[in-house]
């Protein structure tokens, strides 16, 4: 019983994933200022690779990363990031990205 999930670890999870979404903004908006597009994707790698990296080691759960990246991918799915705006297979790029996160640190 004591390897279930908790409320605490769900959320925590589910909110590492809702700033990922903020930080991907951020990138995108300096993507737009600088008008270099490759600039924005750069600074989206770098955000994403600590986000999940994050949320790995301060959740220790299987599955953790795979959450915040379910749910980054639902909160980009209207905006530019992860591909082109209201492109459906963005929700299998954020699991997929969140499974290999976690597949590398457990």
């Amino acid at each position: 019983m004591k390897n279930r999930w908790t409320i605490y670890q769900l959320i925590g999870s589910g909110t590492i994933g809702a700033l990922g979404a903020v930080l991907s903004m951020i990138g995108a908006i300096i993507s737009t200022a600088v008008g270099i597009l490759g600039a924005g994707g750069l600074i989206n790698a770098v955000f994403m690779g600590m986000m999940f990296s994050f949320c790995c080691i301060t959740i220790r759960k299987f599955g953790s990363a795979t959450i915040a990246g379910l749910v980054l991918s639902i909160c980009l799915l209207p905006f530019p990031s992860l591909g082109t705006p209201g492109f459906f297979p963005k929700i299998l790029i954020g699991l997929s990205l969140g499974f290999m996160c976690d597949i590398i640190f457990f």
